[in-house]
């Protein structure tokens, strides 16, 4: 019988050995998970040093931020959960570069309830991205409401006009169909902070200054423009843009625009936003009937394919399927303006357009530059077909 304790006793002793060892392999993995998570929190903290909403899908940037992303997925599957309010932004911007916005929405809202003041520059951000996927969503009071907040606390940070922000503001208000009035007295009041702005700006603000005179007069003169294409029965914008439609008001702010930045040359043409300027003054011109200017000595019809050809360079290191879709498009329609763009080329760009399309989330709007609404995938896919009809009978050439 004690022969038989004494075994028992020993097993007993080898069994707590083994419950000890694995109680020690066990604080060891949550030792470890915990370092691996306090690695993760700095090097989120390093990424969110330094976060631009502007460059934040520049390849280098995507890299860490997919990085990052993967390590917290990785630790919520084997049951690490945290609830910060910078994991929450980081997995809100993850979901996002890969179009699934209405989960990016909801880990944004997660972040506004667990962000602090510390967290206030993140926070403008948050407002700021926010209000992109609710304006490429169509949902434009919403992606008003959410620039304004981005603006407001943009200016409470910085002392200084978020301009970005408060320009799509006055964009959203015309979207969103409110009054003519409502929608010029923005644009004015925005104008007028931009305009003071110019008395304490140095050089580099001098440029990010031009580029918001740009985009402000552009997006005011795009409430008015019309051409010769219908606009769609059933955009969110086609009953306010039927009662503001005046191309001579169109081509007034469009012709601000130039008087502003100088006389033109195709070497001017250097960036996406000055050939998207040029597009619309011409179109505007071409609409109006107004074909010769002392400014253009090769007239419209040289003066689209100068931006046909800009443009095709320019898109070269672009990637964003949305952005391409809606330049390609440009680049097919410039064709119906000028008999000096080759119809293939165009044909081939519509085509470009019209598959790009098929790799972006179904619920985003795309702006088209022929009629200045933003349309459903559909809408821009009839609008791609009309083009094409267009050209091919040669009804415009």
């Amino acid at each position: 019988m004690e022969e038989k304790f004494k075994n028992i006793l020993i097993e007993v002793q080898h069994d707590l050995k083994r419950v000890n060892k694995d109680l020690s392999d066990l604080n060891n993995i949550k030792q470890r998970v915990k370092e691996g998570m306090e690695k993760l929190e700095r090097e989120i903290n390093d990424y969110l040093s330094d976060f631009n909403r502007d460059t934040y899908k520049v390849y280098d940037n995507l890299l860490r931020l997919n990085n990052l992303a993967a390590k917290l997925m990785i630790y919520r599957g084997i049951g690490y959960e945290s609830t910060s309010a910078e994991y929450s932004f980081i997995l809100a911007l993850y979901e996002m570069i890969n179009g699934r916005t209405d989960l990016a929405l909801e880990s944004f809202e997660n972040y506004f309830k667990e962000a602090n003041n510390d967290n206030a520059k993140i926070t403008c951000s948050a407002f700021y991205l926010c209000a992109m996927i609710c304006y490429n969503k169509g949902q434009y009071n919403n992606a008003k409401d959410y620039f304004s907040k981005s603006a407001q606390l943009y200016f409470s940070l910085y002392n200084e006009q978020d301009f970005q922000a408060m320009i799509y503001v006055c964009e959203c208000m015309h979207f969103a169909g409110e009054k003519r009035e409502t929608i010029d007295h923005e644009f004015l009041h925005v104008e007028k902070l931009l305009n003071k702005s110019k008395q304490t700006m140095d050089s580099d603000e001098a440029i990010k200054l031009e580029n918001h005179f740009i985009t402000l007069n552009l997006k005011h003169g795009n409430c008015f423009f019309q051409s010769f294409l219908k606009l769609s029965n059933n955009s969110d914008t086609s009953e306010i843009r039927n009662i503001m439609i005046d191309n001579d008001q169109a081509l007034k702010y469009y012709q601000t625009i130039l008087d502003y930045t100088g006389f033109y040359s195709k070497k001017k043409l250097d960036t996406i936003l000055k050939i998207v300027m040029m597009y619309s003054l011409a179109q505007a011109m071409y609409s109006s009937k107004r074909t010769v200017d002392s400014r253009f000595p090769g007239g419209l019809y040289e003066l689209f394919l100068d931006i046909f050809d800009q443009l095709k360079n320019l898109l070269i290191d672009k990637t964003e399927g949305l952005i391409l879709a809606q330049f390609y498009y440009l680049l097919g329609t410039c064709a119906l303006y000028s008999y000096f763009v080759p119809v293939d080329q165009a044909l081939l760009y519509f085509e470009y357009a019209r598959k790009q399309t098929q790799l972006i989330p179904a619920t985003t709007k795309y702006f088209s530059c022929m009629t200045k609404e933003l349309l459903t995938r559909n809408q821009f896919i009839e609008q791609i077909d009309q083009c094409i009809n267009l050209l091919k009978s040669s009804r415009m050439r």
